[in-house]
């Protein structure tokens, strides 16, 4: 059974009991070093009533066994006095900065009183395992529960400010149950390596720089409506394997390198009210195959999509791309063909570096030709690569540094109902397209939608194929026409 004492009858009976749990129950603010003769003795601790910093950095310092302490029926006066950890003020309702810092305390309960503040550090490298932040909670200073080592579950149940590094490098921390809208300040839970469960996400409002940094067990999250910003770094590192945000009609940022490193990244889908992505936010992201820009998004920054040899490069320059940024698409291996936007006007060094796989570059309805930076194109062969423009812009690109290395083509390649290459001819009748050539062997013939998407894959027979596509509603397509020889004809294509 606990002790119940009074400041007043403590100095007594602290002789007389040494059970390891007690109950105190101020009188007033100051009071508990002169109350309790055996601090070291404690292992269990509740306090109701005044107390002051004098008090909890006293219970930090000398209750080395106390393993739970209960502060819900306790409220925390301001002090002015001897200096304590070199301060000689704090104030009210203000758990000290470092109080508990590195104790054995497992289990707190903290203050029911409104407007709480956590200090810098104040539970830092402690043993708490399991932790609910009160409503009554307003504001969480850096570092408060940060290498709390053993820490496996977290609540979040009020809309606390955080100023960062919270709950950073707590490696067992498991789980995060979220009650109340919130913003995930800088490095809140960076070096969290085991968490998983993120319970309530949609409810957070913004997410800092370094968030969720090296949590490799983050494979999830639910993205909300009232997401404004995900900050530099926010998931560098992480596992998460996609990004379904396309409710967040309020994220209008992502910073940089903000999902870089994310080796286990598949896809990504944002709201069309995105209109900046900083430099590298998708760098290193190996597996990631599709990206759906939104189309406010004008400028594809340094190194955004750097080393993400699988992902669907042409689909991701809509119309509206008027910038792409240095070695931006370096490594990327996918994709055979790429559109030029209309509305493009430069691209930064090293653009596309390392794209191996490039074959075709349409640019038609350009009516500009694109400033390039040095060595665009390094790691290619641009003369085993067809350029195709508009007759009209055919002698500016042949006369543009970069560009006129490419094999340049003005052949129309667009048609209403049929088309002829050479000796290949495609057609549509109704919704059937034909493909026949009377030259040399056609090999296999493969249908795109205008952003480049495979649609399908048709074999020949007596050098002809067939493709139904009854099932597109799409009015443009790309026909690409591989011969025995290996040579290609490709048909820019509109289904009446």
């Amino acid at each position: 059974m606990p002790r119940i004492i009074t400041a007043a009858l403590a100095g007594l009976l602290a002789t007389v009991f040494s059970a390891s749990a007690l109950d105190f129950n101020s009188e007033a603010p100051g009071s508990f070093a002169s109350s309790v003769t055996e601090p070291a003795t404690v292992t269990d601790l509740r306090i109701s009533g005044p107390v002051d910093a004098s008090d909890l950095c006293f219970i930090g310092r000398t209750m080395t066994a106390l393993t739970r302490l209960d502060l819900s029926a306790a409220s925390i006066a301001s002090y002015s006095g001897e200096a304590i950890n070199g301060l000689g003020n704090y104030d009210a309702n203000t758990i000290p900065t470092g109080a508990f810092a590195g104790t054995a305390i497992s289990e707190i309960t903290l203050p029911a009183t409104p407007g709480l503040r956590i200090g810098d550090a104040a539970f830092a490298g402690s043993a708490i395992k399991e932790l609910s932040i009160p409503s009554t909670v307003a504001f969480i200073g850096q570092g408060s529960f940060s290498g709390c080592k053993t820490l496996e579950k977290l609540t979040l149940c009020g809309s606390y400010t955080s100023s960062g590094y919270a709950f950073s490098q707590c490696a067992s921390l498991n789980s995060i149950d979220i009650k109340a809208p919130v913003a995930i300040a800088d490095a809140d839970f960076s070096g969290c390596t085991l968490l998983e469960k993120t319970s309530g996400f949609e409810m957070v409002t913004a997410i800092g720089a370094d968030a969720f940094a090296g949590c490799k067990a983050l494979e999830s999250v639910t993205w909300g409506e009232e997401l404004t910003t995900i900050g530099d770094r926010a998931f560098f590192g992480s596992g998460i394997k996609s990004v379904e945000a396309t409710k967040s009609d309020k994220l209008t940022e992502i910073g940089e390198w903000a999902f870089s490193g994310c080796s286990n990244l598949l896809r990504v889908e944002l709201p069309d009210a995105t209109a900046s992505i900083g430099r590298g936010a998708f760098f290193g992201c190996e597996k990631l195959t599709t990206l759906i820009l939104p189309s406010r998004c004008t400028a594809i920054a340094d190194f955004m999509f750097n080393g993400d040899r699988l992902l669907d490069s042409d689909a991701v320059m809509h119309d509206c791309i008027e910038t792409i940024g240095a070695y931006a698409f370096k490594d990327n291996t996918r994709k055979s063909q790429m559109h030029i936007p209309a509305s493009l006007t430069y691209m930064a060094n090293g653009a596309m570096e390392g794209m191996t796989s490039l074959r075709r570059i349409y640019a038609k309805g350009v009516s500009t030709v694109a400033e390039l930076g040095d060595e665009v194109w390094r790691g290619l062969d641009p003369a085993q690569i067809f350029l195709y423009v508009d007759e009209a812009m055919a002698d500016a690109f042949r006369e543009a540094p970069q560009w006129r290395e490419f094999n340049i083509s003005t052949s129309s390649h667009t048609g209403t109902e049929s088309e002829a290459f050479g000796k290949v001819s495609a057609h549509f009748s109704g919704r059937i397209l034909t493909v026949r050539s009377t030259g040399n062997t056609m090999d296999a013939v493969s249908l795109y939608s205008i952003d480049g998407l495979r649609i399908a894959t048709a074999e020949t027979t007596d050098n002809e194929a067939t493709v139904d596509t009854s099932h597109r509603d799409d009015h443009i397509f790309i026909v690409d026409v591989r011969m025995t020889d290996g040579s290609h004809r490709v048909f820019k294509l509109a289904r009446p």
